[in-house]
C-alpha cells in the first residue's frame, strides 16, 4: 500500500523558524535532494555545521553518489569533515579523497574550517 504526505524543501521548512546552528540529515539516500532544496536558506554563514548520512546504496537509488553529495555541499561553501570516533577534532577530507568506511553507512560533518576550530578547541597545544 501506498501513502500521500505532504512534503517541503528546506528553504520553506526554515523561513519561518530561528536559523538552527546544526542540520542533521539521515533520508535513505535523499540526503543530496535535502541539500538542494535548502540552497537558498543554508551555508555556512547560516547554518555552520550539517551531520550527514553516506550510505553508497541508498544514495544510488536517487541517482547520487558520494561524490556527487559532496560536491553538492561543496557548491555551498562547505568542505567534508570525518567524524573521529573519540570526540577529538574531525579532520578535513580533501575532495579527492574517496570516504571508505568500515560500515555501510557513515556520518559526515559538512562545514568550514573556522567553524570546526572555534567548535573543537586547541587540542594539546595544537
Amino acid at each position: 500500500s501506498s501513502m500521500m504526505l505532504p512534503a517541503l524543501t528546506l528553504d520553506i521548512f526554515l523561513r519561518d523558524i530561528r536559523q538552527p546552528r546544526l542540520i542533521k540529515l539521515d533520508v535513505e539516500g535523499a540526503e543530496q535532494a535535502i541539500l538542494e532544496g535548502g540552497i537558498g536558506a543554508i551555508g555556512p554563514e547560516r547554518v555552520p555545521f550539517i551531520l550527514c548520512e553516506l550510505h553508497e546504496a541508498a544514495l544510488q537509488k536517487f541517482g547520487h553518489s558520494q561524490k556527487s553529495l559532496r560536491q553538492a555541499a561543496a557548491a555551498m561553501s562547505y568542505q567534508t569533515f570525518a567524524i573521529a570516533e573519540d570526540g577529538s577534532r574531525p579532520l578535513l577530507c580533501p575532495d579527492s579523497q574517496v570516504l571508505r568506511p568500515r560500515n555501510t553507512n557513515y556520518v559526515v560533518l559538512f562545514s568550514t574550517p573556522n567553524a570546526v576550530f572555534e567548535a573543537w578547541p586547541s587540542e594539546r597545544g595544537e
